[in-house]
């Protein structure tokens, strides 16, 4: 299941985002938008057939969690557009779609991995697990992000800490895998992260309950 779309449960109803989804006008491509932007990633001619109906569903506990069993990659062309297309089983990438909210008045203190953060809370760097192809946020009443990820190791998971109440940005963190997404108390999560449980995810949510 090469790409996944995931947005985290909303924490206020003060404003809602466009989640990144595949729509057709006034072309097919996945698309996302934020309170000042908007941004697109084209479908190549083969996939132009491809709608958010052909997803698995797995969005559990409010969040939203849709796949799409297709290989597929990642290209930019040589004009510079960013484009999927369609590819074999050996070149497969596992792409995800991020679409993150925060609290009202409130904000990401920490998005994806971040050398000085890990240093700070005394956990390991590992920088190979994922590369950001894509990465667009706005400040509103509501902060927005819209990412897109590429997992080199589908197995592992990036995290992102955000308000655990209004007009906050820290104490709260959502761990994300490939296809699948859990949120923890920042405590909860550094003892997790420094036993190594975090690094045992098999990026199934039932994997995952069993093991933590």
């Amino acid at each position: 299941m090469p790409i996944s779309f995931i947005r985290p449960p909303y924490k206020t109803n003060s404003y809602y985002p466009t989640d990144w989804s595949i729509t057709s006008n006034p072309f097919p491509a996945i698309r996302g938008s934020g309170h000042k932007y908007s941004m697109f990633v084209g479908l190549s001619k083969d996939l132009q057939a491809l709608t958010m109906d052909d997803c698995t569903d797995h969005s559990s506990d409010a969040s939203y969690v849709r796949t799409i069993d297709k290989p597929v990659k990642f290209v930019k062309t040589a004009k510079g557009t960013n484009l999927i297309v369609p590819c074999s089983p050996e070149e497969d990438e596992h792409l995800l779609f991020l679409t993150l909210t925060s609290s009202f008045r409130g904000g990401y203190s920490y998005v994806g991995r971040n050398n000085t953060w890990c240093e700070r809370e005394g956990l390991p760097i590992d920088n190979s697990v994922e590369e950001l192809l894509w990465n667009s946020r706005s400040a509103h009443c509501v902060q927005t992000i819209h990412q897109l990820i590429r997992f080199n190791d589908p197995s592992k998971v990036c995290w992102y800490e955000t308000g655990s109440q209004n007009r906050s940005s820290v104490g709260r963190v959502e761990v994300i895998g490939w296809n699948t997404m859990k949120r923890y108390s920042k405590d909860e999560f550094v003892f997790l992260a420094e036993t190594g449980a975090l690094n045992l995810w098999q990026g199934s949510p039932e994997y995952l309950a069993k093991t933590l």
